[in-house]
């Protein structure tokens, strides 16, 4: 598997966290109940699979919520720059995922963010998705999975 500078990780983070930063506050926005509703049906999902120690559908569910947040922001240019950087951020993702602890932190961050959704706040979806993108860098760091 490809192996990846300290900086280059960085780099990679601190673009994520700016463009699904921007993704939650214009989906606090423009989601529709509908949006909501099969985001939480979602999630139930990805707790069940976690549950089952499921690691592969834990990370197809992984990708397809943060995919989820980038549509209901409805923003063309933004699903492309995600979109260009997602092969890297995939394999990165790989790796947290497989760390005692990140996966119930993440579904834990992730229930919490569709709730702020729900309730539009949009300060408090920004606040928790950066420290939700940060933590996963830090982790990497701190296991040395570079």
């Amino acid at each position: 598997m490809r192996r990846f500078e300290e900086q280059e990780i960085r780099d990679i983070y601190e673009v994520r966290a700016g463009l699904e930063c921007l993704a939650v506050r214009l989906a606090c926005f423009r989601i529709t109940a509908e949006e909501i509703e099969r985001l939480r049906e979602h999630q139930r999902g990805g707790e069940a699979v976690l549950d089952q120690g499921d690691l592969e559908a834990y990370r197809l569910y992984n990708q397809k919520f943060h995919s989820a947040i980038i549509q209901a922001a409805r923003n063309p240019e933004l699903k492309l720059l995600m979109k260009q950087t997602s092969r890297k951020t995939q394999m990165l993702s790989a790796k947290t995922i497989r760390m005692t602890g990140r996966p119930l932190r993440a579904v834990q961050e992730h229930k919490q963010l569709i709730e702020y959704i729900s309730m539009r706040n949009s300060a408090a979806a920004q606040q928790l998705m950066e420290r939700h993108i940060l933590s996963a860098m830090e982790d990497i760091f701190t296991h040395g999975l570079g």
